[in-house]
């Protein structure tokens, strides 16, 4: 054996071999080191270096990687494999750790080692065998370290880490050890364990989608292993932030906890996300960072077996900050911007849906003594959705923040009625919530519209409700304090907007609201009111699997599909209201509720004669009641299944191939209604085949969208 340890110089990759010593207790690893350390032999040879690393087995790239950094900087390579119990304070997590020797010492072989040796904790093979049982091994100090964070968490842990480290390091007098970044604290923790030993702490190693690779990520599947990669994005979003110049580490971990928040799956759970000083480690961040900082992250996650598993990271922000951003390419858009529109790229970008509504029911119970109507309405989402996005380039300086928000509409229903500065519903929604105290910088506020503007459907409502949430979601990223003020006081500030703004800001996608409309309440589909809805008003929500009489079992995507159209006659909001004044509430009455009706629809059909024309048109192409939208100029109809062709077999819509079946199905029978609608009310502004919004309401549900390459 002797031999096969004669490696080649530090620096030199020749000595990986297939050969490799083996022992399997401390005891022979001592002796074999004894009888290899010295080259030559006798007490004239000279000491060879030795290059350690302690690992628990169940190997990987990362373990690797630091085996070959120990052979290039080594003459003898030294693996110790040991599952230490004195570290585990879930005795489940010791039973289910991997344990594979063969496996390990192949996969060692190949990279270079030289000798890999194993052992019991106590006893005659035992790294302590002056003990019979573990908890007569005395426990070492872990030292400052071990404050905090992972200490706090697992108490314990690292007084067994020490422990087994400092034993280790007396078996081995390496010269150097070699330890992996991605147990960061650990590092600080076994600094000065063994005398005369260099610890060498190595890069973290990541999988092709960023996770940082462990023994423990095969516990996970293959659907939480690739979701698992927002924790890296989520440390280079702090990054970002140290970068743009933040300093406050409490700041710098809300705004980390925030973006992971909006980014992973529900069922991730974050135990921390903090930063620290990682050359003066405390247990408490302190106040203000210099020049260097990590960022650390623990989240459990869900076992591909049941339970949970839990992955940690970290970041050195201080260097990821020294690297030179790269630019992002904008790509070519038929784009109307404000004068004075600057394009560049930026560093933060969230995306959320607004999509549209109609009223299912619409009753006017009077005029108020603020000169608003009151009504009792309800709201259902439809899934003819806006895109807004807001990208936000800017520093943390600390002085008074100045902020200037910059509109770009895009999209086939940007049309040149939309304002583009402080009059577009949404730009005021943006200044509103975006508060960032000590930031300055650009606000680019895009709005991708797919919703016609004055139709009725509450595009503008909806793209301001995102606006808002998505300023209210920018300020959680920096860190900014005060969000959950901003947070609670959505509705109020939507209500100010609006009353269909506070709907598409705060309910889910079928709603009653009364008031003027800003006194919203979801409404569950199985609730009285929906039950007692005719048959036409259930097939409009979609809802005829939900509630009896409708079919039971049926299939819901046979039903709930909506035609929507919006004529190119328009229809002013202070003009219906007058002519229901005139009309619609002679008397001194009101109209009874009508569950399926719109109080307001004969008086727009009144106020705007056009309007009549097109419904009767209308009338004739579906022979069933068409609602109008609010008191806007589009009407809905729902659509029945002799009128549309049978869509996708249910069983495939669950995948990404049947979810596109389905698409193209939608979009064929579009078309198809466009054409037939053509031909009875020529010039329509906008013709659609819609159903119930599926999502939850904008960034509830909805992911937001992380630019790439910005940490």
């Amino acid at each position: 054996m002797k031999e096969a340890a004669d490696k080649e110089a530090p620096g030199s990759t020749a000595g990986a071999s297939a050969e490799i010593a083996r022992c399997e207790d401390p005891a022979a690893a001592r002796a074999w080191l004894a009888e290899n350390r010295v080259q030559g032999g006798g007490p004239g040879g000279r000491e060879r270096s030795v290059g350690f690393v302690p690992t628990m087995g169940a190997l990987h790239e990362g373990h690797l990687e630091l085996v070959r950094r120990a052979r290039r900087e080594n003459e003898l390579v030294v693996v110790s494999v040991f599952v230490n119990p004195l570290q585990f304070d879930d005795p489940s997590d010791l039973e289910r750790y991997p344990r594979d020797l063969d496996r390990d010492a192949a996969l060692l072989a190949g990279a270079g080692c030289d000798l890999v040796f194993t052992g019991e904790l106590v006893g005659p093979q035992g790294f302590f065998p002056e003990h019979a049982r573990a908890a007569d091994v005395p426990g070492r100090d872990p030292g400052p370290g071990a404050q905090g964070l992972e200490g706090a968490l697992r108490p314990g842990h690292f007084a067994g880490v020490a422990t087994i480290v400092a034993r280790l390091f007396d078996v081995v007098a390496p010269t150097r050890a070699y330890f992996g970044q991605k147990d960061f604290q650990q590092t600080r923790v076994v600094r000065g364990l063994g005398a005369g030993c260099e610890v060498v702490v190595c890069g973290i190693e990541r999988e092709s989608h960023g996770l940082a690779r462990s023994s423990r990520n095969e516990q996970l599947g293959a659907e939480v292993r690739a979701a698992a990669d927002v924790l890296v994005h989520t440390l280079e979003w702090g990054a970002w932030l140290f970068r743009a110049g933040l300093r406050d580490p409490a700041a710098l971990g809300r705004g980390m906890a925030a973006y992971l928040g909006d980014h992973a799956p529900s069922d991730f759970e974050l135990e921390y996300a903090e930063v620290r000083d990682p050359e003066r480690w405390s247990a408490a961040a302190p106040e203000r960072l210099g020049a260097a900082a990590v960022a650390l992250l623990a989240v459990r996650v869900p076992g591909a077996h049941g339970g949970t598993v839990r992955l940690i990271d970290n970041l050195l922000l201080h260097e990821v900050a020294a690297r030179e951003p790269h630019a992002v390419a904008e790509g070519e858009r038929a784009t109307r911007r404000a004068p004075g529109y600057v394009e560049r790229p930026r560093p933060a970008r969230l995306t959320l849906r607004a999509p549209a509504k109609v009223n299912p029911w619409l009753r006017v119970t009077g005029r108020r003594a603020d000169g608003f109507h009151a009504v009792d309405l309800g709201l259902l989402a439809i899934d003819l959705t806006d895109r807004v996005s807001l990208e936000f380039d800017g520093v943390f300086d600390g002085a008074q923040d100045a902020l200037e928000v910059e509109l770009e509409l895009t999209g086939p229903a940007a049309s040149a009625d939309v304002p583009l500065g402080p009059e577009n519903l949404a730009w005021r929604a943006l200044a509103r919530a975006a508060r960032l105290p000590g930031w300055r910088g650009t606000l680019g506020l895009a709005l991708e519209k797919h919703t016609p503007s004055r139709a009725g459907l509450g595009g503008g409502s909806s793209d301001a409700a995102a606006a808002y949430l998505a300023g209210e979601r920018l300020a959680a990223w920096l860190g900014c304090p005060g969000v959950a003020t901003v947070a609670a006081a959505r509705a109020a500030a939507l209500a100010e907007l609006g009353s269909d703004t506070v709907f598409f800001g705060v309910a889910s996608g079928l709603a009653r609201a009364t008031g003027r409309g800003e006194a919203v309440a979801p409404v569950s589909p199985d609730e009285e009111l929906v039950c007692e809805l005719d048959q036409d008003l259930r097939v409009l929500l979609g809802l005829e699997a939900a509630c009896p009489p409708g079919g039971a079992g049926s299939d819901p995507l046979r039903t709930g599909w909506l035609l929507v159209v919006t004529p190119a006659a328009e229809c002013p909001t202070g003009a219906v209201f007058a002519a229901w004044a005139a009309h619609g509430a002679s008397g001194g009455g009101v109209t009874p509720f009508a569950p399926g009706a719109n109080d307001l629809q004969p008086a727009a059909l009144a106020a705007v004669p056009e309007l009549g024309e097109a419904l009767a048109a209308l009338e004739g192409l579906v022979p069933r009641p068409w609602l109008l939208a609010g008191s806007g100029s589009s009407f809905v109809v729902p659509l029945v299944e002799d009128e549309l062709e049978a869509p996708p077999d249910p069983a495939r819509r669950g995948t990404p191939a049947g979810a596109a079946a389905l698409e193209r199905w939608r979009s064929e029978r579009a078309a198809e209604w466009r054409a037939r609608v053509a031909e009875v009310l020529p010039g329509a502004r906008y013709v659609g085949l819609h159903r119930r919004f599926q999502g939850g309401f904008h960034g509830s549900a909805c992911r937001f969208e992380r630019r790439e390459g910005r940490g």
